[in-house]
This record gives structure tokens, C-alpha cells and sequence, in this order.
């Protein structure tokens, strides 16, 4: 019996790395297939992922240079909000409130160009 089970996990795990693996290249061919927009936004809450990351009961420190780095959108538009994984280097030059051009292809951040600082710093 326990060797069947085992072979069950395996098998979902096998076909779980398929669907990721088709469902990657599937984003990144619509993602190609799709013209880069501008949109006006507004930088919303900026977060780190992955200072510690845990295995079992064992905690991991991770690099600064190997965390990822997102930022909260909110588009003029819509008032939606979105949040994209972004480049170190935009993370640390925007801050909350900054008014935007972000540029997209398809569901890819591809740039950020500043328009308005925010008050906060203004004042400064």
C-alpha cells in the first residue's frame, strides 16, 4: 500500500511542474504577442519577499540581492490596483505616493518613468 501512495505523490507532483511549466510559457507567448501600453499611476506599498524563507522547522536567510521586490499600482483610470515584481533599482527610486508612467507588455512590467514626486518629499 505505501508504495502506491508514493507513486501517487510523485505523479502530482510531476504533473503539477507540467501545468506551472505550460502555464509560464502559455503567459509569456500572450505576453510577446501584446504591444507595450503606457499608464498613468500611483505608487502604492512597496514590499520585500524572502529575507528568511523556511523549510520545515528550519528558517534560511536569503541575500539581499536574491529577494524580490514589489510595488503596489494604482491606475488613474480604473482605481484598480495592482502589484508587480519590479527591478531593485525602481523599487529603491520610487516611493509611496509618486505619481507614474508605468509601462507594460501584456501582464510584464517593463519600465517605470517618474512624473510627480509625492508631497511628502516635496516638502522635504
Amino acid at each position: 500500500m505505501p508504495p502506491t501512495i508514493f507513486l501517487i505523490g510523485i505523479l502530482v507532483m510531476i504533473l503539477f511542474a507540467v501545468i506551472v511549466t505550460v502555464w509560464n510559457y502559455i503567459e509569456q507567448k500572450y505576453n510577446d504577442s501584446q504591444p507595450i501600453t503606457s499608464h498613468c499611476v500611483r505608487v502604492g506599498v512597496k514590499r520585500k519577499d524572502g529575507k528568511f524563507r523556511k523549510v520545515g522547522t528550519r528558517s534560511y536567510y536569503t541575500p539581499e540581492k536574491y529577494r524580490k521586490h514589489y510595488i503596489a499600482f494604482e491606475f488613474d483610470s480604473t482605481k484598480k490596483i495592482k502589484e508587480f515584481a519590479v527591478p531593485e533599482i525602481d523599487y529603491n527610486i520610487f516611493k509611496e505616493g509618486d505619481r507614474c508612467v508605468l509601462n507594460l507588455q501584456g501582464f510584464r512590467y517593463i519600465s517605470l518613468e517618474l512624473r510627480e514626486k509625492s508631497d511628502s518629499l516635496k516638502a522635504e
